[in-house]
């Protein structure tokens, strides 16, 4: 008889949340086949807290939440193992007590099991924002610019991001990508002791402290410079960090970690080429090429003719992701009756390998939701850093993405005892040594493919085996391993002779007998050690000594016996 081995994780779909109320929610999901039930929540994808594991095996899995607090948002992610022990884990979804849920179900694969560890934003790692100037949506699409269209079927594109409602002209909206608020510089004015601002909680602070690396590149920027005023084609309300004084000493234009940071544009293809570029690049066109003097079509050609040199690179291929979109709304039909039509919606669209392809939405984003993306791609978010300003209560733009493995390397597992062609009997310990590239999360033993009592998820990999639950003969052990994102592995097999039979006596003789000895001869089915239990009664009494080699044929010697006595 052949028994197959179940190691196919079950498949995650139709997770949501309802029953919303101000302290209290409802998750539901389904599972193609039976497994337990468990939800893990909090304010922050490290998620901090998880409902009691339910261990019934069921496919309409429904779990509450409870002691919720009023206007917060919540982050979640649903957990599923079935009786086979292979684990199921979906991406992050979000409701807040007003009802609002993140509906990332088209990224729940209706075929493939969804199993993350750093997956999903937290996958990427090297961003580039591009942003242009002062077009709706509208404008853009009457406009019909070629490049850009071909753009939308190769990602995904946010078709509700506005700027954040009424945060006009363009500097507060700059302000507002770099630290999730305008701070109130609401001018467009150049920066200047008076039009700047001393707070260290804004985005690429952040960045420096946590130790990522950062660059803007600004087009036709004054190079040489920390460049605080505005320049020809370059001006200074388009480039948020002059703006910050722990990022210009204090608004010097001679400072040197300014005047590091703060590059011409034509210097990106070099650091892309030479693979120098930073983690996160703020890109902004000059005062024509970003539409803001110039036409749609003068920015459509400038990023068709620069944005090819980021997606060849290899930056942008290993997991990079391009932001494209403009700073604000200018005129044009209302789309959303919530929101001003000077508001937007303006465009976001975003390239990479992660992004889902040829995808929009119609979830509500501004300038605050790509803060919250960008804090939680680089993972400076709570609880190490805070939310900046209005990031706390965004939605991120993980729907955009698609829920990508992040940890797709499988761990490694041999068993180290019993060894391979012993024969074992009673109680033995079965053990493995396993190891993997972020960390081993069980070992689960199997018998003949089935499950050796339960996972065991300490570091030792060992369990207790009492053979006489197998019947006697040969059986196969191996092991699983599994790490967080749910990869697993599994050992070489090894086979095993279980043999809880006594051997069978036959042929047991006396011989050699003298007044004081004999010899106690007999024969066994098996290889096995020789010892005789002798005396004047069935008592016995004395014992020779064991003598441990194992043999069929057995003799042992008998003496300082007393002639003329029965024994």
């Amino acid at each position: 008889m052949t028994v197959a081995n179940d190691t196919t994780p079950p498949i995650i779909s139709s997770v949501s949340a309802f029953n919303i109320t101000s302290a209290a929610a409802t998750i539901t999901w389904a599972t193609n086949e039976a497994s337990d039930s468990q939800v893990e929540y909090g304010l922050t994808t490290a998620y901090g807290n998880s409902t009691v594991l339910n261990t019934s095996l069921v496919t309409a899995h429904a779990q509450s939440l409870s002691g919720l607090s009023t206007s917060t948002l919540y982050h979640y992610r649903v957990k599923s193992r079935d009786a086979a022990g292979n684990l199921a884990v979906s991406g992050d979804f979000t409701f807040d007590a007003a009802g609002n849920t993140s509906d990332q179900l088209a990224s729940t694969s209706a075929t493939t099991p969804v199993v993350l560890a750093s997956g999903g934003l937290s996958s990427i790692n090297t961003v580039f924002i591009i942003v242009f100037e002062n077009n709706n949506w509208t404008a853009i699409e009457a406009a019909n610019p070629t490049f850009i269209n071909s753009l939308l079927p190769q990602g995904a594109f946010a078709a509700r991001y506005y700027n954040p409602p009424g945060n006009h002209p363009s500097e507060p909206n700059y302000i507002w990508m770099e630290a999730g608020a305008n701070l109130g510089l609401t001018s467009d004015n150049d920066a200047s002791n008076s039009n700047s601002t001393s707070t260290t909680n804004h985005l690429v602070t952040f960045l420096k402290t946590a130790g990522i690396t950062w660059k803007t590149y600004q087009e036709d920027m004054p190079t040489g410079v920390c460049p605080l005023r505005s320049s020809g084609n370059y001006a200074a309300k388009h480039n948020p960090f002059v703006f910050f004084r722990d990022l210009t000493g204090s608004n010097n234009s001679n400072d040197a970690f300014c005047i590091a940071h703060n590059r011409n544009f034509t210097e990106l293809a070099t650091d892309l080429a030479a693979g120098n570029v930073a983690r996160y690049n703020f890109i902004t066109p000059n005062l024509c090429n970003d539409m803001h003097d110039c036409s749609i079509a003068t920015g459509d050609r400038w990023l068709k003719n620069n944005l090819p040199t980021i997606l060849n690179s290899a930056a942008f291929k290993n997991n990079g992701a391009v932001f494209i979109t403009w700073d604000e709304g200018e005129g044009g039909p209302v789309i959303d009756p919530n929101f001003s039509s000077g508001d937007g919606p303006i465009g976001m669209i975003v390239l990479s390998p992660l992004a889902k392809v040829n995808f929009t939405n119609t979830i509500h984003y501004d300038h605050s939701s790509l803060v919250r993306t960008l804090q939680t791609i680089f993972g400076v978010m709570p609880p190490a850093f805070p939310w900046l300003n209005n990031a706390s209560t965004a939605a991120d733009m993980s729907d955009l993405f698609t829920l990508s493995p992040g940890d797709t390397t499988p761990p490694t597992v041999s068993i180290t005892a019993p060894t391979s062609g012993s024969t074992v009997s009673g109680t033995v310990t079965v053990s493995a040594t396993s190891s993997d590239n972020v960390g081993v999360a069980g070992v689960q033993f199997k018998l003949d493919g089935n499950n050796l009592g339960a996972e065991d998820t300490s570091s030792s990999f060992s369990i207790s085996w009492n053979t006489t639950s197998a019947s006697n003969g040969s059986h196969t052990l191996t092991a699983v391993a599994r790490d967080a994102a749910g990869n697993t592995a599994t050992s070489a097999a090894v086979s095993v002779t279980v043999d809880n039979a006594p051997p069978v006596l036959s042929s047991v003789s006396a011989s050699g007998l003298t007044a004081s000895a004999a010899t106690i001869t007999w024969a066994t089915n098996e290889a096995s050690d020789s010892q005789v239990d002798f005396g004047l009664t069935t008592a016995y009494g004395s014992t020779t000594p064991l003598n441990s080699t194992l043999t069929t044929a057995h003799a042992v010697t008998l003496t300082g016996l007393q002639a003329a006595t029965p024994f």
